[in-house]
């Protein structure tokens, strides 16, 4: 939109500071010409007391789930920018003892539903509707992956705590994504709507042997009280 684009770029140029939550974010604000000087990183953060490393077994187990099965979850709004749409169709790629649960509602829930039925994955994918943010960290913890199909991010903080929690991600590679994602010991990217690299992405993160105690103590390092000390600074 370029009226408001103009209007983004006009009120970035007069404020004293601005925060960015990932480099990606920060050099977009510094190409509509902010001075650099002006602009600061500061990441999101999690809630500790929420979001932790528990027994995913037993995660599985308060939630209902099939322990012979292997489980995705997706986490956000049914709308075109989070790309579940591609998540649905990887599925079709994936063994039949790959179960998705999609947690949230959108423009698109009633479109994504039919085209699981049309696709024969209504048995292998389920939508859960919103939930109270406080049961997300049991669904992020029974997970065995979680994905963020998104075409386009700034630092999401649905990440941050499934890595908290000590689940491995599968997610797009776009806006600060790459920066939570460091390495491998992680999760895994795709290029954004391309559905057979994210599909052979989450076969690749469903097969490996993750070091869950590392994923979450990475995860723990982007804390609610040190983001609010650095906005202080």
């Amino acid at each position: 939109s370029p009226s408001r684009r103009k209007l983004i770029t006009e009120t970035l140029q007069q404020s004293c500071a601005v925060v960015a939550v990932s480099s990606a974010l920060a050099d977009k604000v510094k190409s509509l010409g902010v001075e650099s000087g002006k602009v600061h990183l500061v990441f999101s953060g999690i809630n500790k007391t929420l979001f932790f490393k528990k027994d995913k077994a037993s995660s599985k187990k308060v939630l209902g789930w099939d322990p012979f099965l292997k489980h995705i979850v997706f986490i956000g709004n049914l709308v075109d920018v989070k790309g579940v749409v591609y998540l649905i169709e990887a599925m079709r790629l994936l063994p039949k003892d790959v179960h998705l649960h999609i947690l949230g509602d959108g423009e698109l829930k009633d479109s994504l539903m039919k085209k699981s039925r049309v696709w024969g994955l209504d048995k292998r994918i389920t939508f859960e509707g919103r939930k109270p943010h406080a049961e997300i960290p049991d669904w992020m913890n029974a997970a065995d992956i979680f994905c963020l199909p998104s075409l386009n991010e700034g630092s999401p903080n649905v990440i941050l705590e499934s890595l908290a929690c000590g689940t491995p991600v599968v997610a797009s590679r776009v806006g600060g994504i790459p920066e939570l994602l460091i390495n491998d010991d992680f999760g895994l990217m795709a290029a954004p709507a391309n559905v057979n690299e994210l599909a052979i992405c989450l076969k690749k993160a469903l097969e490996k042997s993750w070091n869950h105690q590392v994923i979450a103590a990475h995860g723990l390092r982007f804390d609610w009280d040190d983001n609010a000390k650095h906005v202080h600074q």
